[in-house]
C-alpha cells in the first residue's frame, strides 16, 4: 500500500510529491496545461482509488488516518502557495494541488457517502 501511495502520489500530486508540476504547467503550452490539470492529474487519482482501495481495503481503513492528515496537510500548502503566485499556471498548478487534496480527504473518510463524493469530485 505504501508504494501505491508514493507512486500515484507522485501522479496526483501530494506535497512534497508535488515539485514537477508547477515547472510542468509554466513550461507546458496552455491547451496541454489544462490537459494535465484537466485529465491526467485525475488518472492518478483514479488508480490510487482503483488499486488502493480496491485491491488493499484492509490498509486502506488502517491508513485512513494518515491519509487524512497528509490531505489537509497538502491542501493548506496548495491553497497558501496559490494565494501569492504571480503567474496564472503557477496558481492552477497549485490550485491543482489543493483540489486533489480535497478527494484524497474524501476518499479517506472511507464511508461510502465520502467516496461517493470523491469519485464525483475528480
Amino acid at each position: 500500500m505504501i508504494g501505491i501511495l508514493l507512486g500515484f502520489g507522485i501522479k496526483i500530486p501530494f506535497f512534497p510529491l508535488h515539485t514537477w508540476l508547477p515547472d510542468a504547467h509554466v513550461e507546458a503550452s496552455t491547451p496541454v496545461s489544462v490537459l494535465l490539470a484537466g485529465v491526467l492529474l485525475k488518472l492518478g487519482t483514479y488508480g490510487l482509488l482503483r488499486y488502493g482501495v480496491g485491491l488493499l481495503p484492509d490498509a486502506w481503513v488502517y491508513l485512513s488516518p494518515w491519509l487524512a492528515a497528509w490531505a489537509a496537510v497538502s491542501a493548506l500548502y496548495g491553497t497558501s502557495c496559490a494565494i501569492f503566485q504571480q503567474d496564472m499556471k503557477k496558481v492552477v498548478a497549485y490550485a491543482s494541488i489543493a483540489h486533489m487534496a480535497f478527494i484524497l480527504l474524501a476518499a479517506a473518510a472511507s464511508t461510502q457517502l465520502s467516496m461517493i463524493a470523491a469519485v464525483c469530485q475528480w
